[in-house]
C-alpha cells in the first residue's frame, strides 16, 4: 500500500492568518480554555492550506509563550504607560514582536507592515502606535540580563513566572535554569510513535521516505522519530488511519519499567488521553487486558477513539476517582497521575502562565492519595510505576520517599535495569530534563511490593 497526504480539495479563499491568530489569542486571554483547544476550535471549523495553519499555530503559541518579554521590551520604548493600553492593542503589539523577534523568515519591515494592517482592521486609532513602536523595536536591541540581573528581570525576559524562576535558580543554579527555560521558549518537536501492531517498521521508513519526509529516530526506541514538518504528515493516510500516535519519547520510557508482557493484565489508574493506554494494549497483545480508568468521562472518549482508530479491543475503559476507587486484581499498576506539568511546558505555550504554585503542593497531595490507594490494592510481588511530567521534588522524590517511609513493605527496582542509565538518577528512578536529553521532561519510579 501507498500512503499519499490527504489533499484539501476545497477551496479556502483568501484568508488574513494574522486576524485568525489574533481572535484565538483574544478569546484565549479572556477565558479559562487551555490555548490547544482554543487553537483547535477555530482552525478545524476552516479549509485553510497547511502553510496558514502552520503560521497561525505558531503565531498564537509563540506570542502566549512569549508574551512576558514582549511587554518587557515594548514597555521600554514605549513614552508614557504601558500598562494603560487597551488589552486589544497590547496583543497586536506582542504579535508584532514576536514576528520580529523570532520568525525569522518574515523581514522585519514585511513584519511591521502586516502588523499595522491588523492594527487597522482592528481598530484605527492603533495603527499609528503599533507602526511608531514596532518601528522603534526593529531598531532597538536589548541585552538578555546576566546573573547578577534582579530576579525579576530574569523573569520578564525569560517569561516565565517568578515563583519558578526563583525555585528552578534554587534548584538547579542559574545556568541549567537559564537552559530550561530557553527550552521552553524554543519550538517544540512533535514525536510520533509507531503502531506496531499495525505497520512494521520497515514498511513504515520506506512510507514516510516515500513522501518525502526524512525521519529522525528516538535510538532507544526506533518506534519514535520526528520530522521536519509534522503538520504534513499529520494530515497523510498513515496518521488518519491510525499507524502513527502522536506522543513523546519519555511516555515510551515510563511503559517500559513496566516490562510488560504478553498476555499481562494491567491496571491504568489515570489513564487518558490514552497514549501510555494503548501503548500498553499493543504489548500485552489480545490476551491480556488494560483496564482504564480516568476521572473525566468527556477525556475517556478520547482513550476509546484512540483504541478504535487503531483496531484496539483489549482496553477496558471505565470512569473512576482513583483516590478512593476499587480496581480489579492485577499485579502492574501505572499510575501517570496529574501533575503540574513543568517538564512539558514547551510544547505547552500557555500552562506557564496557567499554573501557580499553589498548584504545586496541591498536586502532590493529590498524587500521595492516588498512591496510598492503590498501594492498598496490590497484590504482594505486584509491580507500581509512579510517573509524572513534572521537573518539581515535591511531586517526584519527596512524594516517593515520604511513601517508602511509611510502606516499609515497597522497595525501589532500579529503573537502569529496564531503561538506559542516560536517563536515570542515582537513586533508581527515571529523571529526564529536557535540555540534556531532548525529550520531554519528568519522573518514573519503578516500586515492588513484597510479602
Amino acid at each position: 500500500m501507498e500512503f499519499q497526504l490527504v489533499k484539501n480539495l476545497n477551496n479556502p479563499g483568501k484568508i488574513n492568518s494574522r486576524k485568525v491568530a489574533f481572535r484565538i489569542l483574544k478569546k484565549n486571554y479572556s477565558s479559562n480554555h487551555q490555548l490547544n483547544d482554543d487553537i483547535y476550535n477555530e482552525l478545524s471549523g476552516r479549509s485553510l492550506p497547511d502553510l496558514d495553519i502552520r503560521f497561525i499555530t505558531e503565531m498564537v503559541q509563540g506570542t502566549t509563550r512569549m508574551h512576558i518579554r514582549a511587554d518587557y521590551e515594548l514597555s521600554r520604548i514605549y513614552k508614557g504607560k504601558y500598562s494603560k493600553l487597551e488589552t486589544d492593542l497590547k496583543i497586536i503589539l506582542r504579535m508584532g514582536y514576536y514576528q520580529i523577534r523570532f520568525m525569522d523568515k518574515v523581514p522585519n519591515y514585511a513584519s511591521v507592515s502586516a502588523t499595522v494592517n491588523l492594527a487597522k482592521s482592528i481598530k484605527g486609532q492603533f495603527a499609528g502606535i503599533t507602526n511608531a513602536l514596532l518601528r522603534k523595536l526593529s531598531d532597538t536591541k536589548i541585552t538578555s540580563p546576566g546573573q547578577d540581573a534582579k530576579i525579576d528581570d530574569i523573569s520578564k525576559w525569560m517569561s516565565h513566572p517568578l515563583y519558578l524562576v526563583k525555585k528552578w535558580q534554587s534548584a538547579y543554579g542559574f545556568e541549567k535554569s537559564r537552559q530550561l527555560m530557553e527550552w521552553n521558549n524554543s519550538r517544540p518537536v512533535l514525536w510520533f510513535r509507531r503502531n506496531q501492531n499495525i505497520i512494521s517498521s520497515d514498511k513504515l521508513h520506506d512510507s514516510i521516505i516515500q513522501m518525502n519526509f526524512q525521519p529522525t529516530y528516538f535510538k532507544d526506541d526506533n518506534r519514535y522519530f520526528n520530522i521536519d514538518k509534522p503538520s504534513e504528515l499529520l494530515a497523510s493516510q498513515l496518521f488518519t488511519d491510525g499507524y502513527l500516535y502522536v506522543q513523546n519519547p519519555f511516555s515510551g520510557l515510563v511503559v517500559k519499567l513496566l516490562d510488560i508482557r504478553e498476555g499481562d493484565q494491567v491496571i491504568d489508574v489515570c489513564a487518558a488521553p490514552g497514549g501510555k493506554t494503548t501503548d500498553m494494549a499493543q504489548l500485552v497483545g489480545k490476551s491480556g487486558t488494560i483496564w482504564a480508568y480516568d476521572v473525566n468521562n468527556e477525556r475517556l472518549k478520547d482513550i476509546a477513539n484512540n483504541s478504535s482508530k487503531i483496531g484496539l479491543t483489549n482496553i477496558n475503559a471505565q470512569l473512576m476517582d482513583s483516590t478512593v476507587g476499587v480496581f480489579p486484581k492485577c499485579d502492574k499498576f501505572i499510575l501517570d497521575v496529574p501533575c503540574s506539568g513543568t517538564g512539558v511546558m514547551s510544547k505547552r505555550a500557555d500552562l506557564r502562565w496557567r499554573r501557580q504554585e499553589s498548584h504545586i503542593p496541591e498536586f502532590a497531595e493529590l498524587q500521595y492519595k492516588i498512591l496510598q490507594n492503590c498501594a492498598s490494592q496490590l497484590p504482594h510481588e505486584g509491580i507500581m510505576v509512579y510517573s509524572t511530567c513534572t521537573l518539581e521534588s515535591e511531586e517526584n522524590w519527596e512524594n516517593v520517599n515520604q511513601f517508602l517511609k511509611e510502606h516499609g513493605d515497597f522497595s525501589i527496582e532500579h529503573a537502569d535495569e529496564y531503561i538506559s542509565d542516560q536517563f536515570t538518577d542515582e537513586s533508581g528512578a527515571l529523571n529526564t530534563f529536557p535540555p540534556h536529553h531532548n525529550i520531554d521532561g519528568g519522573y518514573a519510579v519503578r516500586l515492588r511490593k513484597h510479602g
